[in-house]
């Protein structure tokens, strides 16, 4: 196996003109507190009991499912035995989580036990005193429309196979097992399913037994032992699965896919899984921690995947032939990776409550990242920790959040994206630290915590133990403190001297404050003698540095490494940018350099453009440096660089669908030659690969506007995989279309359309009837959709029946109202509820009638008159230039 890639060792060089701060939690929380979310979300008070968690009186020591699965009937009924031990004062009652169950009896010890049931639990009397340990025995029914999913073949479903899969985390498994159903409590497991004998089934951990009955049903009993899980990660699917198997250190490795997917397929889509058990073994220190591995591929997931312990549900979206690999790998990779790390950080170590969730998520994310690294090289890296920070940063921009709360309370909403900033956190901790102390930080907190509930103060404790380092600054600013910083740079060159001066300054505000960041901002000084790194602490306002100098300044690259999460606005010469593109040794520097070049505003130089078109066209490059320079020509929106990208595109196949898909939405920023129009017809019409031929259709959109519903409604009829180019000309039909144009996607608004082509029908049915004149017009267009939209609320699809919800609310007429009603009665997935409930609001509430136009309505006509004007005057004056 190749070596993990690692950044180079840097020397941590405190100028001694900067001191560091040291400033107490308090004067820091003091600080920094005006950039956290909006001060109406927040109450400055501790978080309540309930909101931690919620308190436990039992362990349970071991779960035993034995269920029958009706996957054409959609009903699950059996037994849960929980051995358990009471823990802290005696009690009369203990309480298991449940939604929606038919409880019929209650064992205690094998003694009927008195129970009572409310809409989210059930309380079962224990004997008094209480035996050390006890078994309760729960016999139930259940009909769940979530937390267990059924698929079946019918004539509204789009599903090839019979099939049941469950979906827990983070509290669904209520919905068709009682139990406890918070992180906070680990156990063995036994499963054992009466499902038909023609379905394989798979559960957790592995297998004992299958046996065929004569009433055509088979028993299948799986069991977990001698390790433990916790509750949201108990699984079960049951489906006609094709099975194909490898082995990692003596054990299995299998992957369960929907019939017809065929060898190739699968282990194409999969090739990777036993390469990553290695790296991640290594990199965590810890080697795979259960008895086997499997995923399981199945239809209509609702998510890309789950990490349940030893069996990882997948969608089979990320099934895909070779021929489409390019396109479809890093996605399918990175998301096998994303969930097999997780058997590690969320299945052995998981956090001790949800509010920790980054300790799962970030983790997964960062790993799977490194993973991806290590697959497709540094350069890959670099571009996707930039397109990351800047995730997190646009949030912050709609209201800073904190990863995690610990001294007020604050709504789930209000918090920073576990995943996406989870894994900033974990990257900037490794530049700070370096490799060698990071991962031997990662190590101690593996090891130490297996088979635990963890909190960020593990975390934190491990690196310090490792380090030797006080890092309450660094997770303070990061994990519980929210925002980011900016930082202005500028440099000039003392004429006489040659060293260089730098000034450095903090600029970030929130309402009208500015918290100071704590940031060792390391700088990477390229002379014509050489080049070195310092690190240099940015703990004020300003900070001015003198930086001596031996030779000629090339450049002055800032934050080399990518190990700040900081938006910074560094004043540099193209020249030196450039510089710093061509010769920097970090791939986070020459990632940056790309960017500020990206950025700049006006026509390029002659130097610049010579240097990325070269980069574009330069086969020796990575693919994520030619990706970039494509979208930067593509910027300049100029005929040169027309001109350019269309001839990269004439290179066909030797460029590869993804650079061809870049130059593509490049031309999609203008100028409209005939050249460009020519180019993407083209590949809109007969590129082999569909992603590119979507790309084409909607980089011509953005030329021609309207103009280019022809070619989609003509494209609509196409047979392409995943309906990838039927899914886009929906969106521009829905975007640029009349109501005339619902007879073309009516017949897409049906249950038997592929989830991903009928999603796309909705939003541009839903479009058109916006796009409707107001009065008798729309009412029409409504009329014509919601009897559809009404149908799908009932599709055993919980993210179709989401989809519909919401798009009722603009689509919806008043026999709608009726049907969503229906929905909040049978639903008891409290999502779905709420949007079915503003759908009946929103339509209730309705007034777009034309004679009844709100001022907001009239004043948004009139903003989109005035943008379109601008856009004319616009276009006019850059055809003026041009002649």
């Amino acid at each position: 196996m190749r070596s993990t890639p690692m950044f180079s060792s840097c020397p941590r060089v405190d100028l001694s003109s900067l001191s560091r701060l040291s400033m107490t939690v308090g004067l820091f929380v003091f600080f920094l507190l005006p950039s956290l979310a909006l001060a109406a979300e927040l109450s400055l008070q501790p978080e309540s009991r309930e909101g931690l968690g919620p308190d436990r009186n039992y362990d349970i020591h071991h779960l035993k499912l034995e269920l029958e699965l009706d996957p054409a009937g959609g009903r699950v009924m059996g037994s849960a035995t929980h051995r358990l031990a009471l823990i802290g004062s005696p009690v009369r009652e203990i309480a298991f989580h449940q939604t929606g169950l038919e409880v019929s009896k209650v064992e205690v010890d094998g003694a009927e036990a008195a129970f009572r049931l409310t809409d989210t639990w059930l309380f079962v009397t224990v004997p008094d005193p209480a035996p050390e340990t006890f078994e309760v025995r729960i016999n139930y029914s259940a009909n769940p429309t979530t937390g267990l999913h059924f698929r079946r073949v019918e004539k509204a479903s789009p599903d090839s196979h019979l099939e049941v899969w469950s979906q827990g985390e983070d509290v669904d498994n209520r919905h068709w097992f009682p139990t406890w159903d918070h992180p906070s409590d680990r156990f063995e497991y036994d499963g054992i399913f009466i499902a038909p004998t023609e379905l394989t089934l798979v559960s957790n951990g592995e297998l004992v037994s299958r046996k065929d009955r004569r009433d055509g049903k088979s028993v299948t009993h799986w069991r977990l032992a001698g390790t433990d899980l916790v509750s949201y990660l108990v699984m079960v699917a049951a489906g006609r699965y094709e099975r194909y198997a490898e082995e990692w250190q003596g054990r299995e490795v299998s992957y369960f896919v929907p019939p017809g997917t065929g060898e190739e397929v699968t282990m194409h889509s999969v090739a990777e899984t036993v390469p990553m058990l290695d790296f991640f073994s290594e990199i965590t220190g810890v080697p795979y921690p259960y008895p086997n591995y499997k995923q399981i591929f199945v239809q209509r997931f609702i998510y890309g995947g789950m990490e349940n312990t030893t069996a990882t549900i997948m969608s089979d979206d990320l099934l895909h032939p070779p021929e489409l690999a390019e396109h479809a790998d890093d996605w399918t990779e990175s998301v096998v990776a994303h969930e097999l790390v997780h058997q590690w950080y969320g299945d052995q170590l998981t956090c001790g409550i949800w509010r920790e969730m980054w300790l799962n998520e970030g983790f997964a994310t960062y790993f799977a990242h490194l993973w991806m690294e290590k697959a497709r090289g540094e350069d890959w890296g670099a571009a996707a920790l930039l397109r990351t920070y800047g995730r997190v940063m646009r949030a912050d921009g709609k209201g800073a959040r904190p990863l995690l709360t610990r001294f007020y309370s604050a709504p789930e909403e209000s918090r920073a994206n576990p995943y996406s900033k989870g894994s900033s956190v974990l990257h900037m901790l490794r530049v700070y630290l370096g490799d060698d102390v990071f991962f031997e930080g990662i190590r101690k907190y593996t090891r130490d915590h297996q088979h635990s509930a963890v909190e960020t103060i593990d975390l934190r404790r491990a690196f310090e133990a490792v380090s030797g380092e006080r890092l309450d600054w660094f997770f303070d600013q990061w994990v519980f403190l929210a925002g980011h910083p900016n930082i202005s740079v500028s440099h000039r060159v003392d004429s006489e001297s040659g060293d260089v001066f730098v000034t450095l300054r903090q600029t970030q505000k929130v309402e009208g404050l500015t918290p100071t960041f704590i940031l060792p901002v390391e700088l990477e000084i390229a002379t014509s003698e050489g080049r070195r790194v310092e690190r240099v602490w940015l703990e004020e306002g300003e900070t001015k540095l003198l930086l001596p100098m031996d030779g000629e300044l090339l450049w002055l690259a800032v934050d080399p490494r990518l190990g700040l999460l900081a938006k910074i606005d560094q004043k540099q010469s193209p020249k030196a940018w450039l510089a710093q593109l061509a010769g920097s040794d970090f791939p986070g520097a020459r990632f940056r350099a790309l960017a500020a070049l990206g950025d700049r505003k006006g026509a390029p130089s002659e130097a610049m453009r010579e240097q990325l078109t070269g980069l574009a066209q330069n086969g020796e490059a990575s693919l994520s440096a030619r990706r970039k320079a494509v979208e930067i020509v593509g910027g300049w929106r100029d005929e040169e660089s027309a001109t350019f990208l269309v001839e990269l595109l004439r290179s066909g196949e030797a460029m590869g669908p993804r650079l061809r898909d870049d130059a593509l939405k490049a031309l999609g920023k203008g100028p409209a030659t005939g050249a460009v129009i020519s180019a993407l017809d083209g590949a809109a019409r007969r590129d082999e690969n569909p992603y590119v031929r979507a790309a084409a259709l909607d980089a011509l959109s953005k030329l021609l506007g309207k103009g280019i519903l022809p070619r989609a409604r003509r494209l609509l009829k196409s047979k392409t995989h995943k309906n990838v180019v039927e899914g886009k000309a929906a969106q521009l039909i829905g975007r640029h279309g009349s109501s005339s144009d619902l007879r073309l996607l009516l017949p897409f608004l049906d249950g038997s359309t592929p989830r991903h082509m009928l999603h796309q029908a909705v939003w541009a049915s839903t479009g058109l009837v916006k796009n409707a004149d107001l009065g008798e017009d729309r009412e029409k267009a409504r009329d014509a959709v919601a009897p559809h939209l009404d149908l799908l609320l009932s599709d055993l699809n919980l993210r179709t029946r989401q989809t519909a919800a919401y798009a009722l609310r603009s689509a919806g007429n008043a026999r709608s109202v009726e049907a969503l009603k229906a929905m909040t009665k049978r639903e008891n997935f409290e999502p779905l509820v709420r949007a079915a409930e503003s759908a009946i609001e929103t339509i209730r509430k309705r007034k777009d009638k034309a004679e009844d136009a709100t001022p907001a309505e009239v004043e948004a006509r009139l903003k989109t008159l005035e943008e379109r004007l601008e856009k004319a005057e616009d276009d006019l004056r850059k055809f003026e230039e041009r002649r």
